[in-house]
């Protein structure tokens, strides 16, 4: 579900607008504690696992779940007639239509179900009425505070119980309600009582249920889904949605959009992973009325779809446990501290004070009958409750000395550290022998590796797995036998939809003399004999072990890796890129201690200027990665062609007796390849013809955020345009140039969009090949947007079109091109959705099935959807481009936002082009999960935010290389 807020205010005066209920993380750089919060258990091998980086090694999804394109309330049908609002205006869905589509006939089908369960509504029930919500927290002789969200559900549960035991409404967690009937309105100051979870302490809370006097129409449903209107009915799919969610509200904990359900198994280290449920409400196909008893049956009106779409998720949580425990924990022993007057430096606080800033303490003040229990926050961790000293009446005391005074309480343990909780200017320091974690207490600590390694063992399940697991899900939440579901006649079905799908054929590949490329049987991977367009020959170059060596001399473990190195990639390995020479060697010979001595050391590199430089990564330096400090090093001071491996794959490779076509050598050798300026494979010219048309330029753009809780931290945007140097056969090069802006934080709009397709647009200008002008400019711009929500398709459309248009204008104005109007197309890439598609076959049966992969049970690349849960009249698809290792597959969603032409860009062609995009990704030899373009962008983003993580401010976009 999806929606901008409006504002609350209106609610209590009557006019409440309909809201979201938003996901509370944002996807585009989500909290490391998730892996693929929506779908951890879909894993594609990682392309770029060579280039060592950590930072896109876990990844949440729950932001950037596709939502329903809901953005406007809904209308009858008299509103229909009337002009709509100036609010209503930038809500309206003027989003291209789906063309007729002819590839059912000429590819492959394949059913299968889709964790998409049908919606039911009863026919009588036409209208919900709307109820504002107000609920605070009564405190003793202070002013009363709004409650917290994690106490609303339930203290609606108790007035629901107290005043209004016979009704059912659904409720939203925040400050609406609805129901099928009248409410009683609530007198001034009724009250409910409940207990806090934490602290077990009683609450007092005050609640006011008012009408706003609007009812939601569930005909709107019906309007926008027969096309009579544009004008999506927000409010009417935000209320199914509120009453689906009143089952999981009532026995699962809720975070974000997500209900969980306990604990799955023990992450270590104070982690814990549990499993739960993702559940929102689509708006799909239609279906025909003409079976429909209570329509007329000359209706050309067809029946909305409606469907819920359930998955599994899983989440990191932090064990509820004693610090005292949690430390020996983390540590094997908690860290003590010696006396005197500065925190012992040999004790390690480094591991406590990672695990516990920013999480829920529980605080038992001794002494108290009953035992009383606060709930704080941890600012850090600090020294001895013997260290800290404070003045306490007229004379200082430690705080040791204070809980014995004042509490009464003799500290068994007054040498172990305390938890700095409060404010800066008013901070307190409690002993942790009387702390404990807080439960139902979710983490965005970053994972270790082990951590990570565990979190993938225990999600990864194939597709029979996963899709029995969903069925358990929806069968543990019973929601037709909820009281809510009943009373507004709902009800879901518990099997589910059947959809067919279809494959796409794998494009055909050249290399070397346009030789056709030869995929391994039955799968979209392949083998090169030589590279399409090998680098120029590589006159200098350098390994750098970043291994610690005191010696002045190379140790012989270095010698063999080196040499092994060089043989695997340059000489046994003919592809055609080749040396000349031997590199230099470098090694630190003596500590590199943190980044400062890193940077010195690779400084050494200056004076000669490498065609090349590998590295080989080593473990952390100052307890960080050092690949950031390495790529800003390289790519912005030296200005040197560096590329990074993590020394232990090497190692192991070499161990395993690796040959020349193991896929660490091979797939560092493409990337060799390409950041030299050669070109590994193309597509084959005619099929290349029949999709792409001439003088394209084809764009991606992706914006990286910063992680959950960073405000200050600035938003990179990244934006890829394709080079076409040979309009001939364009896509046998497959060059991109790039450019990137930094902008506000959390600023998904990439602000100077306009400036920055205008220097694509020139530098294609300047880099193509032709023998007129003409031919030399773009006429088709492809544009592929990831990161987008459903909720801002209308912001980004308006906004980001826009832009790119304006640039044309201006391009053709500034360079005098006459008559200059490329034909745009502008899509949006969704990586993380909630639909899995599951082949109907167990994954312990040994049917051979067309479409089926044997070993994964998966369906196989290619396949795609694009009708029954795809949108009623716009046009997008489901597309699997990927082969899935292990786990479920997970489609991309792509849906149009722009479209100038329909003749030679229909929606097959589109379908097409985008998953043969999916094969140019040149780093790898496989397709993957979502168009190069838009990758390119992804990691161009990613490596410019790595620059200024670094403190380096001196960006330079200008420089071409």
């Amino acid at each position: 579900m999806g929606g901008k807020k409006k504002d609350r205010k209106n609610a209590k005066k009557g006019a409440a607008k309909g809201r979201s209920q938003q996901s509370a993380e944002d996807e585009s750089n989500p909290p490391l504690a998730d892996l693929h919060i929506s779908s951890p258990s879909e894993v594609e091998s990682n392309p770029d696992e060579s280039d060592y980086t950590e930072s896109d090694s876990v990844t949440d999804s729950a932001s950037k779940a596709s939502s329903p394109p809901l953005l406007s309330p809904s209308s009858d049908k008299s509103d229909l007639e009337k002009q709509p609002s100036p609010d209503d205006i930038n809500n309206l869905e003027d989003f291209p239509k789906r063309t007729e589509s002819t590839l059912g006939s000429t590819c492959p089908n394949l059913a299968v179900y889709v964790n998409y369960f049908e919606i039911k509504i009863d026919p009588k029930i036409t209208t919900y009425n709307q109820y504002s919500v107000d609920i605070k927290m009564v405190k003793t002789g202070r002013e009363d505070k709004d409650c917290p969200k994690a106490l609303r559900w339930k203290a609606m549960e108790a007035y629901r119980l107290k005043f209004m035991p016979g009704r059912h409404p659904a409720y939203d967690g925040d400050q609406m309600m609805i129901a099928t009937k009248p409410l009683r309105e609530t007198a001034p100051d009724e009250t409910v009582t409940l207990e806090d979870i934490q602290t077990e302490e009683g609450i007092t809370l005050k609640i006011n249920v008012n009408n706003v006097n609007k009812k939601v129409k569930l005909e709107s449903i019906r309007q926008f889904a027969n096309e009579k209107t544009k004008v999506a009915p927000q409010e009417a799919m935000q209320s199914l949605d509120w009453i689906l969610r009143q089952a999981g509200n009532s026995n699962h904990l809720k975070v974000g959009r997500n209900f969980y359900t306990g604990e799955l198994s023990d992450l270590k280290d104070g982690m814990a992973l549990w499993q739960g449920l993702f559940q929102s409400t689509y708006l799909g196909r239609c279906g025909d009325l003409s079976s429909s008893s209570n329509k007329p049956k000359k209706s050309t009106d067809k029946d909305p779809k409606l469907y819920l779409n359930v998955d599994a998720v899983y989440k990191a949580f932090a064990r509820p446990q004693s610090i005292e425990n949690l430390a020996k924990v983390l540590n094997n022993e908690l860290p003590q501290q010696t006396t005197g007057n500065n925190r012992n430096q040999s004790c390690d606080f480094t591991k406590l004070q990672n695990y516990l800033k920013g999480l829920k303490i529980i605080y038992s003040v001794p002494k108290t009958a009953p035992q009383r229990k606060i709930v704080y926050i941890v600012r850090e961790v600090a020294q001895s409750a013997n260290n800290i000293s404070f003045i306490y009446g007229e004379k200082r005391v430690t705080v040791a000395e204070y809980m014995h005074k004042a509490k009464e309480y003799r500290l068994q343990h007054a040498d172990w550290p305390c938890l700095a909780v409060g404010s800066r200017d008013k901070t307190l320091y409690l002993p942790v022998e009387l702390c404990s974690v807080a439960k139902n207490q979710v983490t965005t600590k970053r994972l270790n590796e082990k951590q990570k390694n565990k979190m993938i063992e225990g999600t990864l399940v194939k597709p029979g797995a996963r899709k029995q697991m969903i069925l358990d899900q929806l069968n543990r939440l019973n929601l037709n036998q909820n009281p809510c579901m009943k009373e507004f006649g709902i009800t879901v079905e518990t099997s589910m939809t059947s959809v067919a799908g279809w494959h796409l054929s794998r494009p055909p590949l050249t290399e070397h003399k346009k030789n056709t490329v030869h995929f391994v049987t039955n799968t979209t991977c392949w083998k090169l004999n030589k590279l399409a367009s090998p680098s120029n020959i590589i006159k200098s170059w350098a390994m750098v072990d970043l291994l610690e060596n005191s010696s002045e001399t190379i140790t012989y473990e270095q010698q063999q890796l080196f040499n092994d190195v060089q043989a695997q990639l340059f000489v046994r390995l003919k592809l055609g890129v080749f040396v000349k020479i031997k590199p230099d060697y470098y090694w630190p010979k003596q500590e590199v201690a943190n980044k400062m001595d890193l940077r010195e050391f690779l400084r050494t590199l200056a004076p000669k200027k490498y065609d090349l430089v590998i590295i080989f990564i080593h473990g952390k330096i100052d307890g960080e990665d050092s690949y950031g400090t390495i790529k800003q090093m390289m790519d912005q001071e030296l200005k040197l062609v560096s590329q990074c491996i993590l020394r232990s794959r090497v190692i192991d490779a070499h161990k395993k007796g690796g040959s020349p076509e193991s896929p660490v050598y091979y797939q560092i050798m493409l990337k060799i390849n390409a950041k030299m300026g050669g070109t590994n494979y193309g597509i084959e010219e005619l099929a290349k013809n029949m999709v792409f048309q001439p003088r394209t330029m084809i764009m991606g753009a992706d914006v990286t955020h910063p992680g959950a809780g960073s405000t200050n931290v600035a938003s990179f945007a990244a934006v890829s345009g394709k080079i076409d140097r040979d309009s001939v056969s364009s896509f046998l090069e497959n060059v991109y140039h790039m450019n990137w802006r930094v902008q506000p934080p959390r600023e998904e709009i990439i602000a100077d969009l306009k400036e920055m397709t205008k220097e694509h647009i020139l530098f294609y200008y300047k880099h193509s090949t032709g023998t007129t002008a003409n031919q030399k400019k773009p006429q088709y711009i492809i544009f592929y947007r990831d990161g987008v929500s459903d909720t801002q398709f209308a912001e980004v459309k308006r906004k980001e079109v826009k832009a790119i248009q304006e640039a044309c204008k201006e391009v053709a104005a500034q360079n005098r091109w006459e008559a200059y109007k490329p034909i745009i197309i502008f899509l949006v890439v969704q990586k993380r959705n909630h639909a899995r598609f599951f082949p109907k076959i167990s994954d312990d049966s040994n049917t051979v099935i067309p479409g089926v992969d044997p070993t994964s049970k998966n369906v196989k690349p290619g396949f795609f959807v694009d009708t029954v849960i795809t949108h009623p009249w716009q046009m997008d698809f489901f597309l699997v481009s990927q082969i899935a290792a292990m786990g479920t597959a997970c489609p991309a969603r792509y849906r149009l936002l722009h479209r100038d032409e329909t003749k030679l860009m229909n929606d097959d062609i589109i379908k097409k082009m985008t998953y043969y995009l999916c094969f140019l990704y040149t780093r790898c030899n496989k397709s993957v999960s979502y168009p190069a373009p838009t990758y390119y962008a992804h990691l161009a983003a990613a490596r410019v935010k790595l620059y200024c993580n670094n403190k380096f401010d001196n960006i330079d976009t200008s420089a071409e290389r």
